[in-house]
């Protein structure tokens, strides 16, 4: 059927299947538009033959659901609605999955429930997934033969290709993926039963003292001075790189950044220091950005021609902002905004020896009070 009240700017309608099942009613979206003068609304057919040769196509699928749906004794609207959008989950294979999955989560990007960085990430995860299974000759793989060894053979394949913390956060993802699979009905439970611990990572952040050598340095290379100026930006405002990338004049208000991350969508709000702020100046308030890779290709440069022993990064910055704040006893809820986290318990996770440390020597100045003897 069409609704000819429903015309779209094309002067088109779409075509509309309706399936009643037990007293239950769903209309279906068809791939296909028509205009209303090329359609017998009596007959609910087409003047048009390859319209009308689709529609049959789409009755024969129908009618072929159904009768399989009977067979199992499992013909509900629920249960052929089901059948309709995923197909005979028997037959349903691991990369399937995964492109439905993906397809959800386009979805909550485009609603706003989560971030884009996110969908990103799992289609990284689609991607090790697709090599994996190439990597065992195989093209794909039925969700039915993806067992605990599969997945043990996942982790293994991504431990040859990255580092423990980034293979622990794709397995949970992974494990996530399944869990929808187990939810949709494509398999009885998640066969995921990997377990890995995450490492704890030793950051050497930079001293005061090592920022000011980067930022006193002598350098007549250009683009050296460039990347020094953006790595000071960085250790001054604790700014990811891709948030420092995308930072715009209408991220400063009143003297402060107020931007949300691109990463958690979380608002970061950063105070602008003397410094910050005259590197802003000097760029006209458009930092002159460069890709992550050049930029932290070139950082390691600019470490060596300053006698830094540690290897200069983008993220070593924003750790080196958080020390710096921790080691001058700011409080954990406004180190936690500046650095855009969602809650106090991250900031303690990534820096809970840092933060051991600190409180110690808090406490240690209490020696001389317990020391003092009467007189």
């Amino acid at each position: 059927m069409i609704r000819p009240s429903k015309v779209k700017r094309d002067g088109t309608c779409t075509i509309e299947a309706s399936i009643f099942i037990n007293g239950q009613r769903q209309n279906i979206f068809l791939d296909r538009s028509i205009n209303p003068k090329l359609w017998n609304q009596k007959k609910q057919t087409s003047k048009l033959k390859e319209i009308n040769d689709y529609l049959d196509s789409v009755t024969n699928l129908f009618y072929n659901i159904e009768n399989t749906l009977l067979r199992e004794n499992n013909l509900s609207l629920h249960s052929f609605m089901d059948m309709y959008r995923y197909g005979d989950r028997k037959t349903t294979t691991l990369l399937t999955v995964c492109d439905i999955f993906l397809k959800e989560y386009e979805k909550k990007v485009k609603v706003g429930e989560i971030v884009k960085h996110t969908l990103i990430k799992y289609r990284t995860i689609q991607s090790y997934i697709v090599r994996y299974v190439k990597s065992i000759n195989r093209n794909d793989i039925l969700m039915s033969d993806v067992t605990p060894s599969f997945c043990d053979g996942f982790k293994v394949f991504l431990l040859g290709h990255l580092t423990n913390n980034t293979t622990y956060k794709y397995i949970k993802m992974y494990k996530k993926i399944l869990s929808f699979a187990v939810d949709s009905g494509y398999i009885n439970r998640n066969p995921c039963l990997v377990k890995m611990k995450k490492e704890r990572l030793e950051y050497h952040p930079l001293s005061v003292e090592q920022i000011n050598t980067i930022r006193n340095k002598a350098i007549s290379n250009e683009r050296l001075c460039k990347v020094r100026d953006l790595f000071v930006f960085q250790c001054y405002t604790g700014m990811a790189y891709i948030d420092m990338a995308t930072l715009s004049r209408s991220d400063i208000k009143e003297n402060k950044i107020i931007k949300y991350r691109h990463k958690t969508n979380v608002k970061s709000v950063i105070p602008i220091f003397d410094a910050t702020k005259a590197i802003l100046e000097k760029y006209d308030y458009t930092l002159p950005v460069l890709s992550n890779q050049r930029y932290n290709s070139y950082l390691k440069e600019l470490g060596d021609i300053c006698n830094i022993p540690q290897t200069l990064h983008s993220h070593l910055a924003r750790h080196t902002m958080a020390t710096i704040m921790l080691n001058n006893g700011i409080s954990l809820p406004a180190i936690a905004k500046t650095l855009g986290h969602s809650n106090t318990r991250i900031t303690e996770d990534i820096y809970a020896e840092m933060l051991d440390k600190t409180v110690i020597e808090e406490v240690m100045n209490l020696n001389d009070i317990l020391e003092t003897k009467e007189g």
